[in-house]
């Protein structure tokens, strides 16, 4: 499905790239009004954009040979004359180009016009068809992917299901994962299967270390990245068990698990698991993965998941609110609350994790969900 709408992009006719890149930018949250000016011999047309209070002009064009780059500066320049000026310069080709080639205009552009390029060519526009707007793939390039996961949060379900019990087992994992109760959470894009946000793993980000919001190094294995929460990465060795880990692959799907939040209380000797430590953690992590994937420009939704596992034994505890109903303790093996769906990379880590987090306390036998949460947001737990 990803080669039939990436070839109807690029064989598309320049009046119907004209309504397709018109339709994506309002999609995209733009007020669109296309000029008076008409087609070019390369399908080139204009258009006034805006969005959040920034004005902007869009450049549409189906060259069909591959000088992308002399046809932007010709366009920039055009615009740069006009009378008004732009915060935005928007350029759609359904050329393929490189993230490099795309970084390096990015710069040229903000030093010589002072405004914010974005390009969107034929990878992007494949990208964020089958993610986020199928319906447009099909009105405008005849193409459904629709047809390729017509139950797609089903079959999104039940890749996560995959992803826990392997955890649970330590079953195909590349990294060896420590022993004993884990957190878990997972970013999920719609249309995982069947769409790639890069050629190899090598042009991924550097995904966040657990419990942290940036990464350190990283290790290439098959078709992802991953980042492990010590040292050993450093001289390349992922053979020992670790702590936590996370996971990065080339269809933006992003894995984190961690042992670290579970703790051995020091007046039982039995496991716990800290709720401050679970709450950092699930936080900074999230903050970096949505990092990743807006960098990869993963087309929303993406559905997160957190999850606890081998759990049934372990008390929820924390130095703040209220002591929990019964002693505490989940009674169950594993508990996932429902999938939040996400909309935007902007989002607040914390406020998306408010739900599922609440839930994990509620689960636990803490009547008021996570102390943390109130009316006015999160608050960071100290000392963590």
């Amino acid at each position: 499905m990803k080669e039939q709408v990436e070839n109807a992009i690029r064989d598309i006719d320049a009046d119907d790239w004209e309504q397709l890149c018109s339709d994506i930018l309002r999609a995209d949250g733009h007020d669109v009004k296309p000029t008076a000016t008409g087609s070019g011999g390369d399908g080139g047309k204009d258009a006034l954009i805006s969005r959040g209070g920034r004005d902007g002009i869009a450049h549409y064009t189906t060259r069909k040979k591959s000088r992308t780059k002399s046809k932007l500066k010709k366009d920039a320049d055009k615009a740069a004359a006009h009378d008004r000026d732009y915060d935005v310069f928007v350029f759609m080709t359904n050329q393929k180009i490189g993230g490099a080639v795309v970084d390096d205009l990015v710069d040229d552009h903000r030093e010589e016009y002072g405004w914010e390029l974005k390009i969107w060519h034929r990878e992007t526009v494949r990208n964020f068809l089958m993610g986020s707007e199928p319906e447009l793939a099909a009105s405008h390039l005849g193409v459904d992917p629709r047809a390729s996961y017509l139950d797609g949060k089903q079959q999104i379900d039940d890749y996560h299901e995959d992803c826990i019990q392997n955890i649970a087992t330590r079953d195909q994992l590349d990294i060896p994962l420590a022993d004993g109760p884990v957190l878990t959470l997972h970013l999920l894009p719609n249309g995982h299967d069947t769409v790639r946000y890069v050629d190899t793993p090598s042009e991924l980000p550097l995904p966040p270390i657990y419990g942290k919001d940036k990464g350190v190094d990283q290790v290439q294995i098959g078709d992802a990245v991953y980042s492990v929460s010590d040292r050993l990465s450093y001289m390349g060795d992922t053979s020992q068990e670790q702590p936590g880990y996370t996971r990065l692959d080339e269809h933006g799907r992003f894995e984190a698990a961690g042992t670290s939040p579970f703790m051995q209380d020091s007046r039982t000797g039995e496991v716990v698991l800290s709720g401050e430590h679970m709450e950092v953690d699930l936080a900074r992590t999230l903050k970096g993965a949505l990092r990743c994937l807006k960098t990869l420009e993963v087309s929303p939704p993406v559905y997160l998941y957190v999850t606890v596992q081998d759990v049934k034994d372990v008390q929820l505890q924390s130095s703040k609110g209220n002591s929990p109903m019964g002693g505490g303790g989940f009674g169950t093996d594993s508990y996932a609350p429902p999938a939040v769906e996400v909309s935007s990379f902007d989002n607040s880590a914390p406020e998306l994790l408010r739900e599922p987090v609440n839930r994990i306390w509620t689960k636990a036998r803490w009547n008021n969900g996570s102390p943390f949460y109130n009316d006015d947001g999160w608050t960071p737990p100290r000392g963590v």
